[in-house]
Formats: structure tokens, C-alpha cells, sequence
């Protein structure tokens, strides 16, 4: 590993985000009951990992870029392409609250799974340790804290 920006590494890291943009522009019709983390420490991890894998996805490097003929390449593409869909529901769905935890191709919490996946497979197509490192903390946090949103806070979404 070395120090040296990617721009394959900020590409990756970006192409999940326009949809986010486009949810904070149209947010759900229906009320979002506002809720906190169960503790500031899983907060700081999800959000410390976040940062830290978006780092070294961006600035570390393990070699030469890989080739794009290999299987993880197209498993990243895969589990960004079901995100992107699972939105797409949401967003032809009426913008509904519920939609945002309704299991998709009847996997829980599609929008904290498939993101993290997609980022597993990159960073481990990149060879990058580091980041991959990251992204476990981040995926194992954030699918808790969606979890515990969707299912064990506010039950109603779940059911729908």
C-alpha cells in the first residue's frame, strides 16, 4: 500500500451518492419520526469508519488498477445496481417511509446492505486492505443502527 490519490477510489465512493442528494431533495411524503442512535460510541464508529474508508478508497493505493474482467468487479456493480433499484422503488413507490426498510428480493434493510456490499467488493477488487477494514466496521454499525430504526423502533415501517 502507498499514499497516492485514486480517482477510480473517488468514483467508486461516488457513484452511490446522487440518489442520496436526490432523497434529501425529495424527502418521504408520509412523517419521519426522527430517531437517535442507541449510543454515541455506535454513532462515532459508523461515522469515524465512514470517513476513515472514504480516506484510504481515495488516497491509498495497492498496485496497478485492477482489470475490470473480474468477478468482483461485476458483484460491486451487482449490489450497486440492486441500491439503485431498491430506490427506485421508493421513489415510484410514492415516497413512502415504509419503502426505505421493506425488504427487496426478500433481504432486510436492502438500503444498509446493498451499499456496504457493493463497497466490500470494491475495495477488496482494489486490493485495498485498508479500506475494506473500514467498510467491515462501517457495514456491521450501520446495518445494526438500520436495523434497530426499522425494526425495533418503529415496527410499522417493517410490516409494510
Amino acid at each position: 500500500m502507498y499514499f497516492k490519490f485514486s480517482l477510480l477510489g473517488l468514483i467508486i465512493f461516488l457513484l452511490p451518492m446522487p440518489v442520496n442528494i436526490l432523497y434529501m431533495l425529495l424527502p418521504p411524503r408520509d412523517s419521519v419520526s426522527q430517531t437517535t442512535s442507541p449510543s454515541k460510541l455506535l454513532d462515532f464508529l459508523e461515522q469515524g469508519s465512514r470517513i476513515l474508508f472514504a480516506a484510504a478508497l481515495c488516497f491509498l493505493q495497492s498496485g496497478p488498477v485492477p482489470t475490470l474482467h473480474h468477478w468482483l468487479f461485476y458483484f460491486a456493480l451487482a449490489f450497486l445496481l440492486l441500491y439503485m433499484l431498491t430506490w427506485l422503488r421508493y421513489f415510484t413507490g410514492g415516497r413512502k417511509t415504509a419503502l426505505l426498510g421493506k425488504p427487496f428480493l426478500k433481504l432486510p434493510i436492502p438500503l444498509a446492505i446493498f451499499p456496504v456490499l457493493y463497497y466490500l467488493c470494491s475495495a477488496f477488487w482494489l486490493k485495498n486492505y485498508i479500506a475494506l477494514g473500514c467498510i467491515l466496521i462501517f457495514g456491521i454499525v450501520h446495518c445494526f443502527l438500520t436495523y434497530q430504526t426499522f425494526y425495533k423502533n418503529a415496527p410499522s415501517n417493517a410490516a409494510s
